[in-house]
Formats: structure tokens, sequence, C-alpha cells
């Protein structure tokens, strides 16, 4: 059963380089998107409809990510990049910013020899992991995954370390070490985990980051009320 398995996956790693033709069915949605963006990103992001404020922010949202150019398979990235950085990137920066404790801030950059996309989808269209793909270094599940091995087994075997040293110290790694991740809010410092090992950075897609802030500030009843 393990053995169909790793031929499955790698069957997916294949068309990751060869199959570049969309289907007809990935051109039609294209097409929707491009053709509704105006209201097909709002229900995504779980906008309210038919507003203003709602219409406006979109706007800003199809200049930010895609210039004048057309939503196609192309712009795939940058599709991605939208939902990576309203559902995830900002909210997580926020609420680093309201919380009074100490937050280690990471970005896991990091792909391997698996990924949830490959589960997925027939495959790998982004750039860098899938959500979630962390999980895959952290957690051993022979159900989905084969064993690791290589570069990734070496992935797995820090993010434990600095896991359970956060359990076990509140610090994924120990003040005795020479070196300090660090809070996010003292200097906005983040560990980025990425194919050439760990990095300590600053300042996360700060452009990003920082047109969502503005989103919020200029747009605030249209992102927080209920």
């Amino acid at each position: 059963m393990a053995s169909k398995r790793r031929n499955m996956f790698h069957k997916n790693k294949t068309q990751e380089t060869t199959e570049k033709v969309l289907t007809s069915d990935e051109q039609d949605v294209y097409k929707k998107l491009e053709q509704g963006f105006d209201k097909i990103i709002p229900m995504a992001l779980n906008l309210p409809e038919n507003t203003t404020g709602s219409t406006n922010m979109t706007s800003r949202v199809k200049t930010f990510y895609f210039g004048k150019e057309p939503v196609t398979d192309q712009k795939f990235q940058q599709l991605t990049d939208v939902f990576t950085d309203s559902l995830f990137l900002h909210p997580a920066v926020d609420s680093l910013r309201l919380h009074l404790g100490v937050g280690f801030f990471y970005y896991f950059d990091y792909l391997g020899e698996w990924s949830h996309a490959d589960r997925l989808h027939s495959r790998r269209a982004a750039k860098g992991p899938a959500h979630g793909d962390e999980a895959i270094y952290l957690f051993d599940d022979k159900r989905s995954f084969p064993a690791l091995r290589g570069d990734d087994l070496i992935m797995s075997v820090k993010l434990v370390k600095l896991w359970t040293n956060f359990a076990k110290y509140g610090n994924p790694i120990p003040k005795n070490e020479i070196w300090d991740w660090g809070n996010w809010n003292d200097h906005r410092r983040y560990m980025h985990f990425g194919k050439d090992g760990f990095c300590l950075k600053r300042n996360l897609l700060s452009q990003r980051n920082e047109f969502w802030t503005n989103m919020t500030e200029l747009y605030p009843s249209v992102l927080y009320d209920p």
C-alpha cells in the first residue's frame, strides 16, 4: 500500500513540470473570476455585498495585486496572495499587535518533496508550500504521506525541536542558546523557514501587510461589521 501511495505522489510531482495546459473547467473558472471579480471577491473575503465601501475596497484589491492586467492562470500567485494576506498574514500580524505577551512569529516557506497541494490538485500551481504544510514535518502522518527523507527529515527534526522547546520552556530557543528568536512586537522580527534553512528576518511582507492595514483604517465597517 505504501509503494502505491508513493507512486501516486511521484506522478503528481511529474505533472508539476510537464502539464501546462489548463482544462476547459479551469479556463472557465478564470474567465468567470475576471468577469465577476467585483462580485466574487467580496463573497470570498466575507465582505458585505452591494455596498460602496465593499466596491471601493475590491477595486483597490484588484489594482494592488493585478494592476491593469486581467485575472488569468498567469496570475495564480497574485490571486493566492490576495487570500494569504487578507485571511492569514494581516490577521496574524494584527493579533500579535494586540497581544500583551511575547509572540514568536514565523513564516514557513519550505516546499519539500510532499505537499498538501499534491492531495488536492493534479499539479502544484503555487510557488511555495500549501496552507498547513508545516504539519507534515511536525506529525508522523503515514496515512497521508510517505516517510520523510533527506532535507525534509532534517527540517522535521529542527521544527519538532523548536515546537517542543516552546512547550517546555515557553521559548522556541532557550535563553542559554547563543541566538534569540525575539518578540515580534519589539523588533518585527520573525523566523523564516526556507530551502536555505532557518533565518531571522524583519518586517514580513511589509508592503502587502501595510496595504491591508490601510484597508482596515479606510473601511473598518466593511471588514469588521457583523
